[in-house]
């Protein structure tokens, strides 16, 4: 897979994103505010078709945390370690970027998986847009 960075979420990467979260799982919106000051990252197979997406922005609370979101696999590439390399890429750049801790909103059924990479949850169950999320975070990658 490769995996690239843009400023702004080019098309390919939106509809996967929409496939995801608003076809498949019922989100009422994607896009939001913090797309526009977000580092985007979008992976590619070999056919250059998109299969995983992620977003990244600075924490405006904590200099040098950042908050990772919207990581999305497309569905026919799920269970083969796009999703752990799209989280593993966007930490790499946070941390050449200065960033000590990661920090995201883990949809509840997701929670194991992030644990899996190394984060903690650090809050309590809340409901974004009908689905439970908890805070999860990262220190010293």
């Amino acid at each position: 897979m490769r995996i690239e960075v843009f400023s702004e979420l080019p098309q390919d990467g939106k509809a996967l994103r929409e496939d995801v979260f608003m076809k498949e799982q019922g989100f009422s919106y994607d896009a939001d505010e913090w797309d526009a000051e977000a580092a985007h990252l979008v992976g590619y197979d070999e056919a250059d078709t998109p299969v995983g997406v992620c977003r990244f922005y600075r924490d405006r609370e904590e200099p040098t945390a950042f908050i990772i979101g919207r990581l999305a696999v497309a569905k026919d590439s799920r269970g083969t370690g796009k999703g752990a390399d799209m989280l593993r890429a966007a930490e790499d750049i946070i941390r050449v970027m200065g960033g000590e801790v990661t920090k995201l909103a883990a949809q509840l059924q997701a929670k194991a998986f992030y644990e899996s990479l190394g984060y903690e949850v650090s809050g309590e169950p809340f409901d974004e847009d009908g689905t439970m999320h908890v805070w999860m975070k990262k220190v010293g990658m």
